[in-house]
Protein backbone atom coordinates (compact mmCIF):
# COMPACT_ATOMS: atom_id res chain seq x y z
CA UNK A 1 0.00 0.00 0.00
CA UNK A 2 2.59 2.39 0.93
CA UNK A 3 4.10 1.72 -2.55
CA UNK A 4 0.51 3.08 -4.36
CA UNK A 5 0.75 6.15 -1.97
CA UNK A 6 4.41 6.81 -3.26
CA UNK A 7 2.66 7.33 -6.58
CA UNK A 8 0.53 10.31 -5.27
CA UNK A 9 2.64 13.35 -5.90
CA UNK A 10 1.07 15.14 -2.98
CA UNK A 11 2.52 18.47 -4.39
CA UNK A 12 1.15 18.12 -8.03
CA UNK A 13 -2.29 20.27 -8.57
CA UNK A 14 -3.58 17.25 -10.16
CA UNK A 15 -3.17 14.56 -7.43
CA UNK A 16 -5.91 12.27 -6.41
CA UNK A 17 -7.13 8.68 -4.84
CA UNK A 18 -8.03 6.48 -7.73
CA UNK A 19 -11.90 4.88 -7.06
CA UNK A 20 -10.47 1.61 -6.87
CA UNK A 21 -9.14 2.42 -3.30
CA UNK A 22 -11.92 4.68 -2.08
CA UNK A 23 -14.46 2.35 -2.66
CA UNK A 24 -12.72 -0.74 -1.48
CA UNK A 25 -12.46 -2.63 1.78
CA UNK A 26 -12.17 -0.32 5.29
CA UNK A 27 -8.66 -2.27 5.32
CA UNK A 28 -7.89 -0.99 2.39
CA UNK A 29 -9.11 2.56 3.27
CA UNK A 30 -7.26 2.26 6.22
CA UNK A 31 -4.32 1.78 5.16
CA UNK A 32 -4.49 4.02 2.29
CA UNK A 33 -4.98 7.03 4.67
CA UNK A 34 -2.41 6.03 6.84
CA UNK A 35 0.18 5.43 4.40
CA UNK A 36 -0.30 9.81 3.05
CA UNK A 37 -0.65 10.91 7.00
CA UNK A 38 2.71 9.40 7.47
CA UNK A 39 4.13 11.24 4.14
CA UNK A 40 2.28 14.99 4.59
CA UNK A 41 0.28 15.09 7.91
CA UNK A 42 0.48 15.20 11.54
CA UNK A 43 -2.07 14.36 13.93
CA UNK A 44 -2.76 15.95 17.31
CA UNK A 45 -4.80 14.82 20.53
CA UNK A 46 -6.37 17.14 23.05
CA UNK A 47 -6.90 16.48 26.72
CA UNK A 48 -10.64 15.22 25.72
CA UNK A 49 -9.05 12.74 23.34
CA UNK A 50 -10.48 14.29 19.90
CA UNK A 51 -7.84 14.42 17.51
CA UNK A 52 -7.21 16.43 15.28
CA UNK A 53 -5.12 16.06 11.66
CA UNK A 54 -3.42 18.48 9.48
CA UNK A 55 -2.43 17.75 6.15
CA UNK A 56 -0.78 19.82 3.51
CA UNK A 57 -1.81 19.06 -0.42
CA UNK A 58 -1.29 21.74 -3.39
CA UNK A 59 -4.48 19.62 -5.01
CA UNK A 60 -8.00 20.32 -4.02
CA UNK A 61 -8.70 16.88 -5.31
CA UNK A 62 -6.83 15.34 -3.32
CA UNK A 63 -7.67 17.18 0.09
CA UNK A 64 -11.09 16.14 -0.95
CA UNK A 65 -10.18 12.67 -1.40
CA UNK A 66 -9.22 12.29 1.79
CA UNK A 67 -12.13 14.07 3.04
CA UNK A 68 -14.04 11.46 1.86
CA UNK A 69 -11.66 8.63 2.85
CA UNK A 70 -11.73 9.66 6.60
CA UNK A 71 -15.64 10.26 6.53
CA UNK A 72 -16.12 6.35 5.38
CA UNK A 73 -13.67 5.47 8.25
CA UNK A 74 -16.13 7.17 10.61
CA UNK A 75 -14.43 10.48 11.08
CA UNK A 76 -15.99 14.14 11.04
CA UNK A 77 -13.70 16.14 8.86
CA UNK A 78 -13.56 19.99 8.48
CA UNK A 79 -12.11 20.46 5.26
CA UNK A 80 -10.49 23.91 5.36
CA UNK A 81 -8.75 25.00 1.74
CA UNK A 82 -6.02 27.92 1.04
CA UNK A 83 -4.43 28.57 -2.27
CA UNK A 84 -1.00 27.83 -2.15
CA UNK A 85 1.56 29.12 -4.35
CA UNK A 86 4.47 27.83 -6.13
CA UNK A 87 7.07 30.00 -4.08
CA UNK A 88 6.44 27.76 -1.05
Amino acid sequence: MHRICKNIDIKSKNAHIDDVYKYNCTEVRYAVVNAIVERCGTIHTTPTNVFSFNCSVWSEQLAKDLQYMFESLGCVVNLSLEEQTDNV
